[in-house]
């Protein structure tokens, strides 16, 4: 089983939260790991291994512009092996082969845009993501949409872009899977 992590970390300048990080990873035991808005322009080796604090990790990023966005895909190469990736303006996909089983699956992590002309944008990519790929395929990340009103702060109205984000989802024969371990720093769903 695969238990993997989805977390918009909302910057990881500070050394406080990167401890949070850190002890949290410990605790869930989750791989791979998908930080979104990780608001860092510059990301080596050195910092992906004391973000979880193990030394056998390979990863992915999408470098912040300025102090805006940034995601990192990360996982333990003793339980996958990167086959390759690629990276968009607001998405990396990871094509992973596990180690035991030699199983390939596609894992694709999310930092979206909060205008619809882009979302639209990252919706077609995310398309012809799947029109390339046939096999397991998962998405974490922050959409900045939502798909139930109780997902929502304020207002429960239905808005276009959350009716086009149901009609991807759709379409692309996706599961919404549920949240779990929400914290008062961020959540993690598996």
């Amino acid at each position: 089983m695969v238990r993997f992590l989805s977390w918009n970390v909302r910057g990881l300048n500070d050394s406080e939260k990167r401890v949070i990080l850190k002890n949290a990873l410990r605790e869930w035991k989750c791989d791979p790991i998908c930080l979104q808005e990780t608001k860092l322009e510059k990301v080596e080796m050195s910092n992906i291994r004391s973000f979880w604090g193990i030394q056998q990790v390979g990863f992915s990023v999408r470098e912040a512009i300025g102090s805006a966005g940034g995601i990192i895909v990360m996982w333990n190469t003793n339980s996958f092996q990167l086959v390759s990736s690629s990276c968009g303006d607001f998405s990396i996909t990871c094509f992973l082969q596990s180690v035991e089983g030699s199983r390939l699956w596609a894992f694709t992590g999310i930092y979206g845009p909060h205008d619809r002309a882009n979302k639209l944008l990252m919706l077609e990519v995310l398309g012809r993501i799947s029109d390339g790929w046939n096999g397991p395929w998962c998405i974490g990340g922050d959409f900045k949409e939502i798909l139930h009103f109780h997902e929502r702060s304020t207002g429960h109205l239905r808005s276009n872009a959350m009716a086009e984000f149901w009609d991807f989802i759709n379409q692309m024969c996706l599961m919404d899977l549920p949240l779990r371990g929400v914290t008062s720093h961020g959540q993690g769903a598996e």
